[in-house]
Parts: C-alpha cells; structure tokens; sequence
C-alpha cells in the first residue's frame, strides 16, 4: 500500500527553493575549493622551479670550466689556496707560474717597451733589490723572483748591498746586454723604466706582484705594449 503525505503549498514552496538553492551553494564550495588546488599547485611548481634552478647554478659554478679562463692562446686555472684567497695559475715552460691579476688588469701599468725584448735576448736575467728595505717589500720581491723564475728560467737573484742572505752584490751598473739587471726600487710611483741594460721596476710593496705579472705577460707576448696579443 502506498502512502502519500500531504503538504501545504508554504511547505512546497519552501521545500522546492531548498532543494534547488543546495546544488548552487555546493557549486560555489566546489569551485572555490578547485582555485584553492590550483593555487597550491601553482605554487608547488613553483618551488620545484626554484629549487631545480638552485641546484643547477651550483653545478655550473662548481663546475672545472667556470675556473677556466681562456686568453687568446693561454687558459688560466683558478687555483683556491683556501681561507678565501687564491691564485690564477698558467702552464709556461711544463711549469705552473702564479698571478693574481689577468692580463687586462695589469695593462695600464707604465712600461718602456724595450723591456721584453731585452729579457728575451739576454742569458740572464738578474733580479736585484735593496736589502734595507721593509720585510712586507722584501718578501713581495722575494716571491716576484720566484715566479719570475719559474717562468723565463735564466734568472738569478742579488742584492744591491751586503745581506744576509749572502747573495751576490748587483746594481745596475753591472749591467750587459748578456747579463741585463732587473732592479726592484720601492717607490710611490708605478712605473718599468730601462737604463742602458738595466729594467728598473718603481714600484710601493703592494704593486710589486702586478708588474711581476706585467712583466711576464710581455715576455710572452701575452701583451705587447699593453695591448692584447692577436
């Protein structure tokens, strides 16, 4: 048997406007819930982006070649000494010579353009200095000399006075062409000059290293006249 149950046409009414107001209220949570999952989406890409970028920019900068450099025929290697410092190294002769600026950033340094040529032609290149000078200079030419040797490979080490180091007494007054004197003179002003066979580098304590790479630069036609070598 069927039952029926009657309402009143409020009832209906009220009835009707309930049952068709509930899927336009459930509607709007739906969409409002899907911008909601797109937006944490949206954003999830977008981390995973920066993350992904991240970790790329530290694979190319820890990459070897981003510590390669190359300068018309010669490829400097950046070499980290550690505690934030380090050098630029550069093969010469089957030998590593260490510089602490490139070739442009030394090519304003004022230089008599005779100096390579005199170097290269010599048999000798004798690197000299005041003993009397400040410890800070004496251990900048000190290592001046060093990679100057490693590089030209016919150089020999002086002074100007008696030391106790015990090397030979030069000045540039013993200078040949075959036996050229390189004389280091702590100046305030920055300068290669040449005298008769003597290359005389003017130079404070701490500009020293710039005209040793200047030098070597020149001596290998790495610049000439301080312009890039074609």
């Amino acid at each position: 048997m069927l039952y029926a149950k009657l309402v009143s046409p409020t009832s209906v009414k009220e009835y009707l406007k309930s049952e068709s107001g509930a899927p336009v209220v459930m509607a709007r949570k739906v969409d409002e819930e899907a911008k909601r999952h797109r937006r944490v989406i949206i954003f999830s890409l977008i981390m995973i982006f920066l993350m992904v970028f991240s970790v790329a920019s530290v694979v190319v900068y820890n990459d070897d070649s981003a510590n390669r450099m190359q300068y018309g025929d010669y490829e400097f290697q950046f070499k980290d000494l550690g505690g934030g410092n380090g050098v630029l190294t550069l093969q010469m002769n089957g030998r590593e010579v260490e510089f602490q600026n490139l070739p442009v950033q030394v090519a304003y340094i004022a230089m008599d353009p005779q100096v390579p040529y005199l170097m290269r032609s010599a048999q000798q290149v004798i690197l000299t200095t005041d003993s009397n000078n400040t410890e800070f200079h004496l251990q900048n030419v000190d290592y001046a000399r060093l990679q100057l040797a490693l590089a030209i490979q016919k150089t020999a080490n002086a002074y100007t006075q008696v030391s106790d180091a015990g090397l030979p007494i030069i000045t540039c007054d013993d200078a040949t062409p075959q036996n050229i004197v390189l004389y280091f003179n702590q100046s305030n002003t920055t300068a290669v000059t040449v005298d008769g066979s003597c290359i005389i580098v003017n130079a404070e304590s701490t500009d020293i290293l710039r005209v040793k790479d200047r030098i070597i630069f020149e001596y290998f036609g790495i610049l000439v006249d301080g312009v890039a070598a074609e």
